[in-house]
């Protein structure tokens, strides 16, 4: 099925993918102030090893600490009364001092080798409110507060907010596979591709990198 996200898509338009209704949770406190510190204690270990995300204004570092991941993964094989395995685990900061503008735009996370996943976004510390939108519902977070959702299964994104040069926003994303590997639907990337598209025409808020001048 080819199609232009641009072109209404009446067959599109009501596809129905697995888990896209999945009832997202906000928990308060999700992580201690000492497991706040034991992620920024890991990335000063690596913190030339980063990747510059452009497009949504951040660096991103991936990691791995032992403890952390035994506990998080326990955590959310208890919420969500099932096995699940720990896929990633990343750091990641958005400033203008990266050289672009922090922003998120409407999209779903493609890495569909895991099969539809659960995503648990944490926020570790932020000089601003900025709220995490998920299928149009937003979330705001403080720090140390958790955000699940599936993050292959349902389109997310940041509200539209301009960040001052003074502002950093710090944030912890864990993503989780389904110990019995659950599979991508047959016309999944399309259906969310088209209401990725459908949202970034709404909201504003486009896929190209967009520069800043930092001082």
């Amino acid at each position: 099925m080819g199609f232009d996200p641009a072109i209404y898509n009446e067959e599109l338009e009501k596809g129905i993918v697995p888990n896209r209704d999945f009832e997202v949770f906000l928990y308060k406190n999700i992580i201690t102030e000492e497991q706040n510190k034991i992620v920024y204690r890991e990335v000063e270990k690596i913190k030339d090893n980063f990747i510059t995300q452009d497009f949504v204004g951040h660096r991103a570092w991936t990691f791995h600490n032992e403890e952390l991941a035994k506990y998080l993964t326990a955590w959310m094989s208890n919420v969500m009364g099932e096995r699940m395995v720990l896929s990633e685990l990343s750091f990641a900061r958005y400033s203008n001092e990266y050289g672009y503008q922090p922003k998120l735009f409407p999209h779903f996370d493609t890495h569909s080798k895991d099969g539809q996943r659960i995503t648990l976004d944490i926020q570790l510390n932020a000089t601003t409110p900025w709220a995490v939108v998920v299928e149009g519902e937003s979330f705001n977070l403080e720090n140390n507060d958790g955000l699940v959702f599936s993050g292959t299964q349902q389109i997310h994104w940041r509200e539209k907010k301009t960040l001052s040069d003074k502002d950093k926003v710090d944030m912890l994303f864990v993503h989780f596979a389904y110990a019995d590997h659950r599979p991508w639907s047959k016309d999944q990337k399309l259906i969310l591709e088209y209401w990725s598209h459908r949202f970034r025409e709404k909201i504003g808020i486009e896929r190209q990198p967009v520069p800043v001048e930092t001082k």
